[in-house]
């Protein structure tokens, strides 16, 4: 909202986790009551929801293009914003409850959640609708994942390899081949189908371990020189076991509604 008011003619765009799950209407603890959408809250122009490197491409390409607020979000996956109605819709879409009514019904709240869930997956979601008054909030379907190249491509970038915790700092980062049910991801991204490279996992553990070490020789009993056991029986998780698809149908399949593993058409007609 400040950001709005500082800079009137600036498009703004929110992303992260905290944007990504208010971009509905929404359950606030503190308030103690269903708020908007964040959108409607704020004055943003979009949202980047999920995983968003295909996104924020295709979207800094439409203001380049000379395409202005909400509408450079228009088309682009893995973007929501409001609008004044939904017309010339480039996907199916299929409408949540309202704001309004989900403000008075739980049951009503229940379904909209349930709507925003079946529809995380980037294979076959479809966009959705929810509306705010005299606007509607318009939510593009799911980004599509990276490919191996891509991602690695990512990850292969020169970061600064810093934060201001230490678990982020010395985190060998891959995306599982499979949906999570824990926390808010699946919330607030896609169903996850990126696989990362194998060589480039084990590079990124070994340059993390080495990282630990140098700094624990700098710094005697220095805490990151517990992070390094832990790193190095990272890969021994479980989580690891879904680093790839269970077959060669699985990457391209689309997600059975209420499963947590990306499940192939051909094993859904049986």
């Amino acid at each position: 909202m400040l950001a709005r008011r500082a800079f009137p003619d600036t498009p703004v765009y929110l992303g992260g986790i905290e944007a990504s799950l208010r971009r509905f209407a929404h359950y606030d603890y503190w308030a103690d009551r269903v708020m908007p959408s964040i959108l409607e809250s704020t004055g943003a122009d979009g949202v980047m929801y999920g995983m968003s490197e295909h996104s924020v491409v295709e979207l800094a390409n439409n203001l380049r293009h000379g395409r202005k607020g909400a509408d450079a979000c228009v088309g682009v996956r893995g973007t929501a914003y409001m609008a004044h109605d939904a017309e010339g819709l480039a996907w199916d879409a299929v409408e949540c409850p309202s704001y309004e009514d989900v403000c008075v019904s739980k049951p009503d709240y229940a379904r909209s959640v349930k709507l925003q869930y079946d529809e995380q997956d980037a294979v076959r979601g479809r966009a959705l609708l929810q509306r705010h008054g005299r606007r509607v909030l318009i939510q593009n379907p799911p980004a599509k994942p990276l490919t191996t190249e891509e991602m690695d491509h990512v990850y292969a970038l020169p970061y600064m390899r810093t934060s201001t915790t230490r678990p982020t700092r010395h985190s060998a980062v891959f995306r599982p081949f499979r949906r999570f049910s824990f926390l808010s991801f699946t919330t607030e991204a896609a169903s996850v189908r990126a696989i990362s490279a194998h060589l480039r996992s084990i590079r990124d553990a070994t340059f993390r371990c080495a990282a630990t070490r140098a700094s624990s020789r700098k710094r005697k009993n220095h805490p990151d020189a517990r992070l390094q056991r832990a790193i190095s029986m990272m890969s021994a998780v479980r989580a690891a076991n879904f680093r790839f698809p269970a077959c060669k149908k699985q990457g391209h399949a689309r997600l059975l509604q209420g499963q947590a593993l990306p499940v192939p058409i051909c094993v859904q007609q049986h």
